[in-house]
């Protein structure tokens, strides 16, 4: 994170303000303590995994901004982050562009400045680009639409995260786009790139985002164009990413010395309520504690029900595919009261946290939001949480009586001393059984003769596999609060399942700590595990996460009350 200009930080941090528009969840970047300038910056949130990753770096240097006098606006377009969907029958790029422009010209309205800067990331800056404003700031923009979906592909295809060879949208890394959206999102190409922008810095990773900035100057307008450093580290996974702060740097500087103009007065302003609606839902922005920001979907018609939902990795708070929002409007018609928040040193949260995301504590946080919950009536709470959200999701309620379910998707159960906090190089692997089963297959014969298996990586995983299976037959010391913890919940009457695909070597764990079949799991009342064949550990694909809120519902006992209405 850049560090606030020295003048400004004894002033007084930034305020971050959370509003609605139209639909789109935005926060607004004020700064109480400093002369406020006569423009501001509208960054606009880049759908899919760019949006995940970049958004905790965008978070800071807004409030960098800010904290210069220039007053900040983030905002999601529809079907991005926490902001309402996106119909499958509307065309994206079109309601895209209507967006950004309400939030440039609420901006404006708001904090009475006279010039609106429009900025964003990779795709979320090639929208700024869309809308009349008076300059510009774009990091790693896409200069063709088709290009990018293209490349969408080549990541799905990567990750494995591909939709149905038959779909006629596009599924890629969680995120999915309707035929009808498609249709817009291919129409975008520098061609038809035109406005009367003063000035334009632009960050260039590649030739292809280098040729926005040329098709700028040829606009007439007064156009930097920079290199991008740190831009895979930038778009690196959210456990491990960093913001580029030599680009920052550089916006600051930029911003100051190309919009250094004063108000002399600063102007009131009239805030809407942050709430977003649907039909059997609304939502509010909450801070359950100093720091602990989230959005609260209360049920219209609540049954006393409450679910927390807890971040994976550093993801923020949506989720990858947008679950957690599924998840809260999905139940609400079912009467479900849901949490969606960010731990620490995630997404919007206040407080920065730099440890690695299995060695944080985020028992109180998540103590925090069950007693929330209850006080807004619910009687009954369960806490859900996908990989490293599972493992805190299992860690919290082992402890604390509050917390009635847990529900865990590929979640780890040991975090040991010795295991590694550092991104993962190598092979992390399916079950052992499933490698076993893949031997019978001649397919992975030809792949390996050919070099397209990295057998040092899956010997290292089994390696590893095995040593931990060796490590916890020896020190029973070493699972004991884990299993001590599932007794508990037990004894009290309460319930966790946990459920992983197939391939996930969450299957081997459970049976490192609770035997064959986890039958000493399985015996404990409330205790259940389901496996699912073609299930994708973090929930990518479309089908897995419709799999998990159909079994999430079957856990909840909701699909019996709801098939009796």
């Amino acid at each position: 994170m850049p560090a606030l200009p020295k003048s400004t930080v004894t002033g007084g941090l930034p305020t971050v303000i959370p509003v609605t528009l139209e639909g789109q969840f935005s926060w607004l970047h004020v700064c109480e303590q400093t002369p406020i300038r006569r423009a501001g910056f509208v960054f606009c949130a880049p759908p899919g995994r760019d949006g995940r990753c970049a958004h905790r770096p965008m978070r800071s240097l807004a409030q960098s901004l800010a904290a210069q006098g220039f007053p900040v606006l983030r905002v999601e377009p529809l079907g991005i982050g926490d902001s309402l969907d996106l119909e499958e029958s509307e065309n994206a790029w079109a309601i895209w562009q209507r967006g950004a422009e309400v939030a440039r010209d609420f901006l404006r309205a708001q904090t009475g400045i006279d010039q609106v800067i429009m900025g964003g990331v990779r795709m979320g800056g090639r929208l700024a680009a869309e809308v009349t404003a008076d300059g510009l700031v774009l990091l790693a923009p896409i200069a063709s639409g088709r290009t990018w979906l293209r490349e969408l592909k080549l990541a799905a295809s990567v990750s494995d995260t591909l939709g149905p060879a038959d779909a006629a949208g596009v599924e890629s890394e969680g995120l999915t786009f309707s035929p009808r959206a498609l249709e817009g999102l291919q129409s975008v190409d520098l061609a038809n790139l035109a406005g009367d922008w003063k000035a334009a810095l632009i960050f260039a990773q590649n030739p292809q985002a280098a040729r926005v900035g040329a098709r700028l100057t040829e606009l007439g307008v007064n156009t930097q164009i920079h290199g991008f450093p740190g831009y895979e580290e930038f778009l690196r996974d959210t456990d491990s990413n960093r913001a580029p702060e030599a680009v920052f740097d550089l916006i600051l500087t930029w911003a100051q010395e190309t919009y250094p103009d004063l108000r002399t007065s600063r102007p009131v302003m009239t805030l809407p309520p942050c709430r977003l609606a649907g039909e059997a839902y609304e939502e509010i922005s909450v801070k359950m504690a100093p720091g602990l920001i989230g959005l609260m979907t209360r049920a219209r018609a609540p049954s006393g029900l409450g679910i927390i939902i807890c971040s994976t990795s550093k993801e923020p708070r949506s989720g990858i595919g947008r679950l957690a929002v599924q998840i809260a409007r999905d139940l609400a018609g079912d009467g479900v009261t849901t949490i969606r928040f960010d731990f620490s040193g995630v997404g919007d949260s206040e407080i920065d946290c730099d440890e690695h995301v299995y060695l944080a504590d985020r028992n109180q946080e998540l103590a925090q939001a069950a007693d929330w919950l209850r006080q807004e009536g619910c009687t009954s709470v369960t806490v859900v949480g996908v990989c490293s959200g599972a493992f805190h999701a299992l860690r919290a309620i082992s402890t604390n009586p509050r917390l009635d379910k847990a529900y865990c998707v590929s979640s780890r159960l040991v975090w040991r001393g010795r295991d590694r906090v550092e991104s993962q190089n190598w092979d992390q692997g399916a079950a052992i059984a499933r490698y076993v089963a893949k031997l019978k297959n001649p397919e992975t014969w030809w792949r390996l003769m050919r070099g397209k298996i990295d057998v040092r990586a899956v010997a290292g995983t089994l390696r590893d596999r095995l040593a931990q299976k060796i490590v916890a037959g020896l020190d029973s010391n070493l699972s004991a609060p884990l299993r001590n913890g599932m007794t508990a919940v037990s004894d009290r009457g309460g319930a966790v399942r946990l459920v992983m695909g197939l391939d996930d070597s969450s299957l081997d764990e459970v049976e490192t700590y609770f035997g064959p079949r986890a039958k000493r799991l399985t015996r404990l009342p409330g205790m259940t595990i389901r496996v699912i064949e073609d299930l994708d550990h973090s929930l990518a694909k479309a089908a897995s996460r419709a799999v998990i809120l159909a079994d999430l519902r079957a856990f909840l006992n909701l699909a019996e009350e709801k098939g009796s209405r």
